[in-house]
């Protein structure tokens, strides 16, 4: 059986119609995604240093990715000690690595005046901050939230050689 020119015609028409509709949908080569750097800072132990504008931390490394995905915009978080005269604290670099936090003057939430360099180390214990704060030559570890800095993550540690407690 034969088609007629006008069927041919028809399903040509058709076809290039919806190929043209999904070559628009695909992406160009070699388009790069915008946010592939905040994903990437989100991987191995950078969702933990890493907080949302609004200020809260992530749960996880996908919770950070999928944030970062999104769009979401990442900022340096400060932290205030419940405790008076307790420096306030930002973690500026990795976790883990020797003077990756800085400690300010000001007591109050602020992060600003005289900055003075520490270093903050992820840890399950106290057995184990030590032994990683020791290993960055910064002292023993003290836990972040029983110095009273409640914002922080409970596996945070504070080495003594670094910030002034």
């Amino acid at each position: 059986m034969s088609r007629s020119w006008k069927s041919r015609v028809g399903v040509l028409a058709l076809t290039a119609a919806m190929g043209i509709g999904l070559v628009g949908l695909a992406s160009p080569a070699g388009a790069a995604d915008a946010n592939a750097a905040a994903k990437a800072s989100c991987k191995g132990d950078g969702w933990k240093t890493q907080f949302r504008a609004d200020g809260p931390g992530f749960k996880n490394q996908g919770d950070c990715v999928a944030y970062a995905a999104r769009g979401g915009a990442f900022a340096l978080q400060c932290h205030d000690s419940a405790n008076p005269g307790y420096l306030d604290i930002q973690l500026t670099a990795a976790i883990n690595t020797q003077a990756n936090g800085v400690g300010f003057g000001s007591t109050n939430g602020t992060c600003n005046g005289a900055i003075n360099r520490g270093t903050i180390v992820s840890a399950n214990d106290q057995t184990s901050a030590n032994a990683e704060c020791q290993t960055l030559n910064s002292g023993v570890g003290r836990n972040a939230q029983s110095l009273g800095y409640s914002t922080t993550p409970s596996d945070w540690f504070l080495c003594t050689t670094a910030f002034p407690l």
